[in-house]
């Protein structure tokens, strides 16, 4: 077995056609040449899926953990850290909140979607309705949560979703969405304190969360 990575340039976007094109070739290329071939991917390797569609078996073998039992440790070691510190006045400028309601899943949809667009992200065609159908099941199973950032005019800012292994008490980071920004038109980066108010939301249900 032969052990390796792929690595890509800057302007290709994990999701994009062209990632998607440069994966299934190289999948399609090492089956060819190889009757078994190894691949451990660096963290940056986000979407396996091309792989996977070409054939390919894939397992996790890298995650970002974050330990939850002693949230406050926790929350003000980040308070340190060189992002988390831009914070100061992001919370008087957005609201914050864990939202369980029915609607927030239609709300979601849409802006996911335009996430997705902006950054050159593929979702497959069917991805709305399978969302919709997955999301309002685990609503009424109570194993997802959307925490959401507003404007002070009620507009979404950003959106992250975690699904609940109740059994294991843990949460697992699932979709992210957001407006975009640019730090040289004067946007605050809001992404940060969404994390740090869904870690602090979640500590209260879980010992772990795994945001990969």
């Amino acid at each position: 077995s032969y052990t390796n990575t792929p690595f890509f340039t800057e302007h290709i976007i994990h999701g994009s056609p062209q990632y998607f094109l440069a994966i299934q070739a190289l999948a399609d290329e090492v089956k060819r040449s190889f009757d078994y071939f190894r691949i451990i991917c660096h963290p940056s390797i986000q979407d396996v899926r091309p792989l996977l569609e070409h054939g390919w078996r894939a397992a996790p073998d890298y995650a970002h953990v974050w330990d939850v039992k002693k949230a406050e440790e926790l929350l003000h070691e980040l308070k340190t850290k060189k992002r988390f510190r831009q914070m100061e006045g992001i919370f008087g400028s957005f609201d914050f909140a864990d939202e369980r309601h029915p609607g927030i899943i239609e709300e979601f949809i849409p802006f996911y979607q335009e996430t997705a667009q902006d950054i050159g992200y593929k979702l497959r065609k069917s991805w709305k309705n399978i969302f919709r159908a997955t999301a309002t099941k685990m609503l009424k199973e109570n194993i997802i949560r959307f925490y959401t950032c507003r404007d002070k005019n009620g507009k979404l800012a950003g959106a992250a979703t975690y699904v609940l292994n109740p059994a294991h008490h843990n949460a697992y980071g699932w979709q992210l969405a957001h407006t975009p920004f640019t730090h040289s038109s004067g946007e605050k980066d809001f992404i940060p304190a969404l994390y740090f108010f869904s870690i602090e939301v979640l500590s209260h249900e879980v010992s772990s969360i795994d945001i990969a």
